[in-house]
């Protein structure tokens, strides 16, 4: 179960700061007062819902996209070029496909595995029988793009994304050889939309990241604490051996999605085009939704795969990850005391975003 609980937390980090719910009053009142939380869901005030107070947050959410949009505007203007606000009307939800149907967390797993092959193949499915989507995207801006010459071109691009060349970052990577994201020097590229998401987003987003070193180890250590518990181990013995029985050898849930997000880049890497690669007019109108190369016959077997391991997953578990969920509980008040200030500082992020 190593990493399960950092994995549900920054979901709900991201679920909060996309959706911007976590700034509400209500939500706010309730992890204000959690003083005397016992639990994760209590400090962040996660246990509360008010369908309502969260579509007033997504619609606070638009509007700032709407706000930013017309600075873009304004400091296009500035340098001398027109641009039309691109407002995206799409809503910010998490539903996954089908969600309507309010599956459990088993028959999700049953029907989707692990979000990976099963959605990918779904999808393929969908654009096989539908074709691509009716509407698509069209910037408002590229109509007056292409009125301009290839240098006013290049300058507008420049002006809107800033001045890539020569500012590219070095690459940065992580302890196990995992390449990771390295912040640009923003000042130094410019560009209007990079301007605005700054002066919007950008001492969040500095503040996001030393935060998470520091709560890194204090993840890691609570995923020791849960993880050695002698009810876990227990748990988590009885359930390997009850998939190897069924032909699948994973010591944890974690090594589960480590196999399959290997597949997933091997799949991504056989099929990745050359770089010189210009698809012809036929080739675009065949390739599907997930670019060239990806054959719907590779998918399908991947996940077969991937839905086997989830079945088996479903059938070996019975009760164990809710017991695991209660067993993890006993460690979160001592947790929560340990490492408060830092997750007081995570929790008044995730109020101001």
């Amino acid at each position: 179960m190593a990493g399960r609980t950092r994995r549900a937390f920054v979901l709900l980090s991201a679920i909060c700061l996309l959706a911007a719910a976590c700034g509400s009053d209500e939500l706010v009142n309730a992890a204000g007062s959690a003083t005397e939380a016992e639990t994760l869901d209590e400090f962040f005030g996660w246990d509360v819902e008010d369908p309502e107070q969260q579509a007033a947050e997504e619609e606070k959410w638009r509007q700032r996209e709407r706000e930013m949009q017309e600075e873009i505007a304004e400091c296009m203007a500035e340098e001398g070029f027109d641009y039309k606000p691109v407002i995206w009307e799409e809503e910010f939800g998490f539903a996954g496909p089908d969600d309507e149907e309010e599956l459990t967390e088993e028959e999700w797993k049953l029907k989707y595995g692990y979000g990976i092959f099963a959605m990918m193949l779904e999808e393929m499915e969908r654009w096989d029988e539908e074709g691509p989507p009716d509407e698509e995207f069209i910037d408002p801006n590229m109509e007056y793009m292409e009125s301009l010459s290839e240098s006013e071109r290049e300058a507008y691009e420049k002006a809107l994304w800033g001045d890539w060349e020569g500012n590219q970052p070095e690459p940065q990577f992580d302890e196990e050889g995992n390449e990771i994201w390295a912040e640009p020097d923003w000042s130094e590229i410019g560009g209007c939309q990079n301007t605005v998401q700054q002066e919007y987003y950008g001492g969040n987003e500095e503040a996001w990241q030393e935060l998470d070193k520091e709560l890194q180890p204090a993840w890691e250590e609570f995923d020791q604490w849960v993880n050695t518990d002698a009810r876990v181990v227990e748990l988590t013995q009885a359930w390997s051996a009850c998939m190897a029985e069924k032909g699948y050898d994973f010591e944890n849930e974690e090594a589960i999605h480590e196999y399959l997000i290997g597949l997933e880049e091997d799949l991504w890497t056989q099929n990745e085009p050359p770089p010189d690669w210009e698809p012809t007019e036929e080739e675009i109108e065949n390739m599907g939704p997930f670019g060239p190369g990806v054959d719907e016959a590779d998918v399908q077997a991947l996940a077969d795969e991937e839905l086997g391991i989830a079945t088996a997953d479903v059938e070996c578990a019975g009760d164990m990850y809710e017991e695991i969920d209660e067993i993890r509980k006993d460690y979160e008040g001592e947790f929560i005391e340990k490492h408060r200030d830092l997750l007081e500082r995570q929790r008044d992020l995730m109020q101001e975003f």
